[in-house]
């Protein structure tokens, strides 16, 4: 809701700034008709900047409990064997995700092990990233030593 506000606002301003800009001076009673049009509007533009730092931490207290909800209800579906395995493996990916934002359960073995893998998956990722780059150099190196002709020569 609100972003729809900000989005219509500056909507208005944008095509309000466009009409004033194409309309010559002399419909200037027309400008104003058209201004009084497109800006009316049941809140201000300068009003939609101010926001309470109250309503934030209540929207974020309640994404929070909806996470924790959500892992929840994953981890009594993944003990289901009726699902198929693609839905397990989207839904472990997911768990592996919600477990790094959740409060964390020392005393939970499934919250142990999705965190674990989580971080052993990234760990993976990190990895590969810097074994593809050295890979990489290594062998525009290896290209630049061919294109030059030193493998041909006798090393000292």
């Amino acid at each position: 809701m609100y972003w729809g506000v900000l989005i219509r606002c500056a909507a208005r301003k944008v095509v309000c700034d466009r009409a004033l800009q194409r309309t010559p001076a002399v419909y200037s009673g027309e400008r104003e008709k058209l201004l009084r049009r497109l800006i009316h509007t049941e809140q201000p533009c300068a009003k939609l900047s101010t926001r309470h730092h109250e309503d934030d931490e209540y929207i974020m207290q309640k994404i929070k409990s909806k996470k924790e909800q959500m892992y929840n209800m994953l981890t009594e579906v993944q003990r289901n064997n009726n699902i198929s395995r693609w839905n397990k493996e989207h839904n472990r990916q997911l768990l592996q995700q919600l477990s790094g934002q959740i409060e964390p359960k020392p005393n939970d073995r499934t919250w142990r092990w999705y965190r674990g893998s989580k971080i052993f998956d990234d760990c993976l990722r990190f990895i590969g990233v810097v074994v593809f780059f050295y890979s990489s150099i290594h062998l525009v190196k290896e290209a630049k030593n061919v294109a030059l002709g030193e493998d041909d020569m006798p090393k000292r």
